[in-house]
């Protein structure tokens, strides 16, 4: 059999394995942009800027999910051993009290900014129910069962749909109240169903099984997720606390013409992680870059349809958006700096998530360390000096320092010979 021909039954292979659970995150990704859409001539910037606040909050709680739970989840289900049942009920607790706590937060934040109560509790529902999913999510994903989050995946986005269609024709005079009670609702449903889908685990477990792993790698890929929010979403935090949810809110509009893309990447490394775990488990460390090497290109792959579906939203669209709140060439520009963001992101994720295989969760929180301090500086200096629009330059030169320091890893053998 020619060559040609195996590597086209293996990006074959590979796409049919990815497309199982790209539909259900295609559609979340769809139905989240939708609503974001459909809210931007609904609500005044300030509101319109919080509810993309808490989603930020809540993409930041899955990635700390993903680190305390996920992550680990992924190495323990996947390297072969007989004794995960303790383990594995372990990881689950912390994800449910990490969903909490990401809830609690997200009412603080709903106070500190002054939105009704209704709104802070639904979003705190929604924050915690989305967490919570997220850590089934992982469970569901590191055993290799793609079907029941594909499932809850479509649950989620028909609830959200739903919501749009009647927020969009309905003329509702509380339009933060009901996307609130919208995406609590979608996350909460899905979260149920991907609960009762999980396969049942016999035998007890205690916090304290939970310590290897906080040892091992837990300790050091949360701080690796920390710095990694400082250093991609730090500029949200610094605008929406010094100068308001009603200044984050552009910045957050013209985010949404690379959100397709966003939305997938956690999903693939869901999909991709383990298998580079099993490889570098079973000593196969040119088959699990290998395996990093395909993800690139299924990144790209996408990255480059979401150009095109930016480009063709803008040339359409445009007459709507210059018609929005917001200057049209504040946004473009937003846009275009977005991107930059985006597509360095889409050249370091699969090289991170092949460290992460690894367990070499030190080095890689080691880089993050090193670049969210640039990205926070240079953000807050330029949000005070020029405008907050301009701080997504921060962004960009703490996703290069990063990026570069993770390539440097991916280059040093031992890491990938001698496992953690």
């Amino acid at each position: 059999m020619t060559k040609p021909v195996l590597l086209l039954r293996s990006v074959a292979a590979k796409a049919s394995r990815v497309s199982l659970s790209m539909a259900g995150t295609l559609a979340i990704a769809g139905s989240n942009f939708l609503l974001s859409l459909v809210l931007i001539p609904l609500l005044v910037p300030a509101d319109y800027g919080f509810f993309i606040f808490g989603q930020v909050l809540t993409a930041f709680s899955y990635s700390i999910v993903n680190a305390m739970g996920g992550t680990p989840l992924s190495i323990t289900l996947n390297r072969g051993t007989p004794d995960w049942q303790p383990e594995y009920l372990a990881i689950m607790k912390v994800d449910a009290i990490l969903s909490v706590l990401a809830g609690l937060v997200a009412i603080g934040s709903g106070f500190l900014f002054d939105m009704p109560l209704a709104v802070t509790l639904f979003m705190g529902l929604f924050t915690f129910a989305a967490a919570l999913r997220w850590g089934f999510r992982c469970a569901e994903f590191a055993r290799h069962r793609v079907k029941s989050t594909g499932i809850s995946d479509l649950i989620y986005a028909s609830v959200v749909v739903i919501g749009c269609v009647v927020m969009f024709l309905g003329h509702l005079g509380e339009t933060l109240l009901v996307a609130s009670i919208t995406v609590a609702t979608a996350a909460s449903l899905s979260a149920i169903y991907l609960w009762l889908s999980l396969e049942r685990v016999d035998g007890r477990s205690r916090l304290s099984h939970y310590a290897g792993v906080w040892k091992g790698q837990s300790r050091w890929a949360l701080l690796g997720v920390v710095t990694t929010e400082m250093t991609s979403n730090g500029h949200a935090y610094l605008v929406t606390l010094m100068a308001g949810p009603q200044a984050f809110a552009p910045i957050a509009v013209a985010a949404l013409f690379w959100r397709p893309l966003t939305v997938v990447l956690p999903s693939l490394m869901l999909i991709e992680r383990p298998i580079m775990a099993r490889q570098l488990a079973q000593g196969d460390v040119e088959g699990a870059r290998g395996t990093a090497r395909s993800f690139l290109r299924i990144v790209l792959t996408i990255l480059a349809g979401n150009v095109v579906l930016a480009v063709a939203v803008a040339l359409i669209f445009h007459d709507k958006v210059a018609s929005l709140p917001y200057e049209a060439s504040t946004l473009y520009v937003a846009c275009g700096l977005w991107f930059i963001v985006v597509l360095i992101q889409s050249m370091r994720i699969p090289a991170s998530s092949l460290i992460q295989a690894a367990r070499q969760f030190k080095p890689l929180a080691q880089t993050s360390l090193i670049a969210a301090p640039v990205t926070m500086m240079i953000a807050a200096v330029i949000i005070y000096t020029v405008s907050p629009i301009a701080s997504i330059v921060g962004i960009i030169a703490g996703e290069v320092v990063m990026t570069a320091l993770v390539f440097r890893l991916t280059r040093q053998k031992q890491l990938f010979d001698h496992p953690v």
